[in-house]
């Protein structure tokens, strides 16, 4: 059956034309539709509900974050997940801001797209059990913390997860996200390792924290999938005893 419904919004028709033959042969994909501006794109979300929506960062008239802003803040009945597809990184941070929940460079493999589809589909639609293993998890950090304790953080975490750190963003309007690669692990173990670390004053799985996170969710960049199953967690630092103003942006 062919779950996830997908729109594609691209001004180059060659591209959709590219995108459309890759994903319709995915046995759980069905690509719905497709369309050249935002402005077409608006009128197609009521009548043809997508879970997803692969939309091109640069196009005439209304750009594509500019759409996923108006698609978040109208009052569109359909609750589709935006990932945004562009030709280089320029664009990250102001298409999280504007409610994309993936980042995705034009150049990206075939299987790569299509896991990555999967992953913000099962992200909102599937149940997640704790006894799952993860290999890639994604911790976010609200405010406040500051430069050096999230430096300071992030270092333990190689050592108290035997992690290895992907991506760093943050900005001092937000907090502060991580993507660390890990062996195969139990969510479970990963919750209780990240609690008994001396920086860490709570930490909540993505079920537990939803409602109180929403505005961290733009941060998951979906770069590059290789297929690892992965898991979110919400982790409070301890108040830092002397703030420093937090870093704008770091990437790694």
């Amino acid at each position: 059956m062919k779950e996830i419904k997908i729109l594609l919004v691209d001004d180059c028709e060659i591209v959709r034309k590219g995108l459309r033959h890759m994903l319709q042969l995915e046995d759980d994909m069905d690509v719905v539709g497709d369309c050249a501006t935002a402005e077409e794109a608006f009128s197609l979300v009521d009548t043809l509900s997508p879970a997803v929506i692969l939309m091109d960062v640069g196009m005439p008239r209304t750009d594509g974050i500019e759409a996923i802003r108006r698609l978040k803040t109208n009052a569109f009945s359909c609750n589709a997940e935006v990932i945004m597809l562009a030709e280089s990184m320029d664009h990250l941070v102001r298409a999280m801001e504007a409610g994309a929940v993936g980042y995705l460079l034009k150049d990206i493999k075939h299987q790569e797209l299509a896991q990555a589809i999967r992953q913000v589909y099962g992200n909102e639609h599937l149940p997640r059990k704790h006894e799952e293993l993860v290999e890639e998890v994604e911790l976010f950090i609200p405010l406040p913390v500051d430069s050096a304790q999230l430096l300071r953080f992030a270092g333990r975490l190689e050592e108290a997860l035997g992690a290895t750190i992907m991506q760093t963003i943050g900005s001092w309007e937000w907090g502060a996200a991580i993507t660390i690669l890990v062996k195969r692990t139990p969510v479970q173990s990963i919750l209780e390792r990240l609690r008994s670390m001396p920086d860490v004053e709570k930490v909540e799985d993505e079920a537990l924290a939803k409602g109180t996170w929403g505005f961290l969710r733009k941060f998951k960049a979906l770069q590059r999938l290789r297929g690892q199953r992965s898991t979110s967690i919400m982790v409070t630092l301890k108040q830092a005893s002397v703030a420093e103003r937090p870093l704008a942006l770091v990437t790694s």
